[in-house]
């Protein structure tokens, strides 16, 4: 799902299948996730991963819109 804010895009994908490993460590072992939490703080934005109760794993990013952003000439 994406969705755009007044002052942030958000974007949340989940799924309905095992989950993933808890700890930071799962976070850390691959490129994938790592990367996109570093890409993200450098626009100051934020990034969580939660394992939902019954199984599966939803992805939430959101990044900040800058306020003075132009359309492109």
């Amino acid at each position: 799902d994406l969705t755009q804010m007044d002052d942030s895009v958000q974007l949340s994908v989940v799924d309905n299948g095992k989950g993933m490993p808890c700890g930071a460590s799962s976070l850390t072992r691959g490129l994938g996730l790592a990367g996109i939490r570093e890409r993200l703080q450098l626009f100051n934005g934020t990034f969580r991963v939660e394992n939902g109760a019954d199984g599966g794993a939803g992805v939430y990013v959101s990044l900040p819109i800058a306020a003075n952003t132009r359309e492109p000439e």
